[in-house]
């Protein structure tokens, strides 16, 4: 006989811990924006910087107020190199990004002429810029439109919209007929434009996108009028609805759907999975619509709703709920290759998750939460002290560890990794493992053969092998090297007598 122990499951609302966490910043206030997360786990963020700011070994200048920064750290939380972008004015970074071979984009725009390798800019405009895996400039284009996605080839799909009559992107022109037109535009890796698209027309705003390996996009937003998708036309029902739209790989609308109740209600990111559903993320007061589904609770709610490839809602959650001045916001949204989803966010006093309600131990905490495929939550955790503290953006690599990018006042504590700010405000950026307590451990038998499997992403972990399990339970490890099939530890044995059992141990 052979049983597999793999180590204990979680309990409901236990969480892993953090992997590791570092931190950038310099005597002044320090801002993140977004992050990225390559196949290789290295993890890429911009944000704002004033002079001057630290990232590891490097020191970062500002040539004016605020500049921008894109930073990449490897898979163990070092450093790797850091690059600013700015000029004369207030300049923000928006939205950076991963293509497979690990190149890195960024987006931003500037309050005052800048520089770029040899390109000048002026107040107003914004870029888009590629990075190589070492951080040495490729290109840089002026662009409208800092909500960026990039598929794994390194298109550059970016999404924003404009009131004036038309926009130029390279050759192609689009026109404007409406109070704003929102627009989708494809970059190539060269960072040549190959196409631009209308989106929509009304009064809307694009905050977030995504693509997927097909080439199709997401765009999620807000409605402060009516805004017309294709054949349909949307009202917001109070002072700002909430759209998520999905399109093909040439640009057309597939579908549009709208969310939202009597109050102001946000969408700050969204998300597609391998399968073609679409997530969408954000705030709304409450009770609010979706469809035919309403979410009855009372006050400031934080939602994920999944719908399918045809627009169908899946299932939407209140993932966090407050009341009074409680309430939670959200910085960011990803969903793994399995369907399930991670969200990060700010709370503000005493914010319910599920059944787990956390309270901010400073003025503001940040908070970082799973969802399984099924919508249900699997873990909540709070990241602060008695600075203030936020969540930002979130991304989630191959083998479902959350990269997570915030800001931190005064002493924050992951794990026992400290962090201590080096001005007002600072940069952290942290890992958290895929497991709770530890991988999990099988055995399928086959024949008089007993294929002993596990997953490869848990380092330090061991198989370990025991004739009884009489205490003291003579563990030992096991005498078999194992064999790396895909992404899984192989060990056979022999099936037959004696009995023997395993375990994976850290």
């Amino acid at each position: 006989m052979v049983t597999a122990w793999g180590l204990l499951p979680a309990a409901h609302a236990q969480a892993p811990k953090f992997l590791w966490a570092a931190k950038a910043g310099g005597t002044y206030l320090d801002w993140p924006r977004g992050i990225a997360v390559d196949p290789q786990g290295n993890s890429y963020i911009t944000g704002i910087f004033r002079d001057p700011a630290r990232f590891g070994n490097t020191t970062l200048r500002s040539q004016g107020d605020y500049d921008v920064f894109i930073a990449k750290c490897d898979s163990a939380g070092r450093f790797q190199w850091a690059r600013s972008v700015g000029g004369s004015g207030r300049d923000f970074g928006f939205s950076v990004a991963a293509d497979a071979e690990g190149n890195c984009y960024a987006t931003g725009d500037f309050d005052g002429a800048a520089t770029i390798g040899a390109r000048s800019f002026n107040a107003g405009d914004s870029y888009l810029a590629k990075y190589d895996t070492a951080g040495a400039l490729q290109w840089v284009q002026p662009v409208r439109g800092v909500r960026l996605a990039v598929d794994g080839s390194g298109n550059c799909y970016l999404a924003g919209g404009f009131s004036s009559t038309q926009a130029t992107f390279g050759e192609i022109t689009l026109t404007n007929s409406g109070a704003r037109l929102l627009f989708i535009a494809r970059y190539d890796p060269t960072g040549a434009i190959r196409w631009a698209v209308g989106a929509a027309t009304g009064s809307a705003s694009v905050w977030a996108t995504a693509v997927d390996e097909g080439g199709t996009t997401a765009l999620a937003g807000d409605l402060e009028g009516p805004t017309t998708f294709g054949q349909s036309t949307l009202t917001n029902r109070g002072p700002s609805d909430i759209f998520v739209a999905r399109y093909d790989a040439a640009g057309a609308l597939r579908w549009v759907r709208q969310v939202g109740g009597a109050g102001r209600d946000e969408a700050p990111d969204v998300a597609l999975d391998r399968q073609g559903n679409t997530y969408l993320t954000g705030t709304v007061k409450g009770p609010a619509t979706f469809g035919e589904t309403v979410l009855t609770n009372q006050g400031s709610i934080a939602f994920v709703a999944k719908y399918d490839p045809a627009g169908s809602l899946a299932w939407v959650r209140a993932v966090g709920v407050g009341s009074g001045t409680s309430h939670p916001s959200i910085g960011g949204l990803a969903v793994d290759p399995g369907g399930a989803s991670y969200l990060t966010g700010t709370l503000w006093g005493t914010v319910t998750f599920g059944v787990n309600k956390l309270t901010s131990i400073g003025s503001y905490d940040a908070f970082i939460l799973k969802l399984d495929s099924a919508g249900d939550l699997l873990w909540v955790r709070q990241v602060g002290a008695l600075g203030g503290d936020e969540g930002w953006d979130i991304a989630v690599d191959n083998a479902g560890r959350a990269h997570v990018v915030g800001a931190f006042g005064e002493v924050v504590n992951f794990d026992g990794i400290q962090l201590v700010e080096a001005g007002v405000t600072d940069v952290f950026v942290a890992k958290l493992d895929a497991f709770v307590y530890g991988p999990p451990l099988s055995i399928q038998r086959l024949g008089t053969l007993a294929v002993i499997t596990w997953p490869t992403n848990a380092p330090g972990v061991s198989l370990q092998v025991t004739p009884s399990l009489t205490p003291p339970v003579p563990w030992q490890d096991a005498s078999t090297t194992p064999a790396v099939v895909g992404d899984q530890n192989v060990v056979v044995e022999d099936a037959v007598s004696p009995s023997r059992f395993y375990r994976l141990k850290n």
